[in-house]
């Protein structure tokens, strides 16, 4: 069986099957998704709490994160999949329509407020 080696882009954190970029600029969840677009990425769909608990880990430098999940009607992240309350906590007191990530876990905020964000794609096999 031939060992498959993952590789990402520099500055890209790999884990898994997966590459994560956090930005180090400050933007609006719109321009924040577009610029994981141009990146050949999407601002980032949490799939477990293991990889929430290692973005957590990993965002100490920041405080706040965008993250791929929005209100429209419902929560829904950006693949079009509906957002598991049972699956993960988000404090539903918090007020706004996109999603952001930060130390203590997922936090509703207005999309027009100023934050990093964190891009994902899927690792290259070489």
């Amino acid at each position: 069986m031939a060992l498959r080696i993952r590789s990402c882009p520099e500055w890209w954190l790999l884990y898994k099957e997966n590459c994560y970029y956090f930005s180090t600029n400050k933007s609006m969840w719109n321009t924040s998704r577009e610029d994981c677009r141009s990146r050949g990425a999407h601002l980032i769909i949490v799939e477990d709490q293991q990889e929430l608990d290692l973005l957590r880990q990993q965002s100490r430098v920041h405080l706040t994160f965008w993250i791929g999940l929005r209100k429209r009607e419902n929560w829904m992240w950006n693949s079009g999949e509906a957002f598991n309350t049972s699956r993960f906590i988000s404090d539903s007191t918090d007020q706004g329509d996109c999603d952001c990530l930060t130390q203590k876990g997922m936090t509703k905020l207005n999309c027009s407020m100023i934050h990093h964000w964190i891009c994902e794609m899927t690792a290259t096999h070489l």
